[in-house]
């Protein structure tokens, strides 16, 4: 402890009296700064709601540690100094965070649960294999594998305007099928 911390503390009214008027002075010098530190808040941060987050903060931790503070060094530096190092902190965690208000960006890392996705995707292959030859080898050719009409007819060995219908007749039975 230096010298004049150690003059302070020895000059200290350490009765409740003398501890309540402490509280009561160093409250007032706090509600006195609060607009210099508001505005040394919104200069760091650049923002007003960070400002009056960054400065609740400050005045909350300089509260918390006012046992600590040395009169002979002054309110005002002590408090600067307690609001940049909080706001250095508050920099540092956030420097990995992604503002993301509406939700939108964590909607694209989400994942759906991989059961359900497995048991809806053997469901749907299990109704594949059930139908009928000509509308499961439509259904594979032309969605599974993604061939044209023309691939599909040649693979197929049927004239494209019937692949076509085995199409559409094969997604309507496996519409049935799956919703059942």
């Amino acid at each position: 402890m230096s010298q004049s911390s150690t003059a302070v503390v020895a000059a200290r009214d350490l009765t409740p009296a003398g501890i309540e008027a402490e509280k009561l002075n160093f409250a007032s010098d706090l509600k006195i700064l609060t607009p210099t530190l508001r505005r040394y808040a919104r200069s760091l941060s650049g923002s007003t709601d960070a400002a009056e987050d960054l400065l609740q903060d400050t005045l909350e931790r300089a509260w918390r540690a006012r046992e600590r503070y040395d009169p002979a060094r002054g309110l005002r530096p002590w408090l600067a100094t307690i609001m940049r190092n909080r706001f250095y902190d508050v920099v540092s965690a956030s420097r990995d965070t992604i503002q993301d208000v509406d939700g939108k960006y964590a909607a694209e890392l989400s994942v759906l649960p991989t059961q359900l996705f497995r048991l809806e995707i053997e469901g749907v292959i299990l109704a594949i294999d059930a139908l009928p030859a000509p509308y499961r080898e439509a259904i594979y050719a032309i969605i599974l594998q993604s061939l044209s009409y023309e691939s599909g007819a040649a693979l197929i060995k049927c004239p494209i305007p019937t692949l076509k219908s085995r199409v559409q007749r094969g997604k309507l039975m496996l519409q049935k099928s799956v919703l059942a």
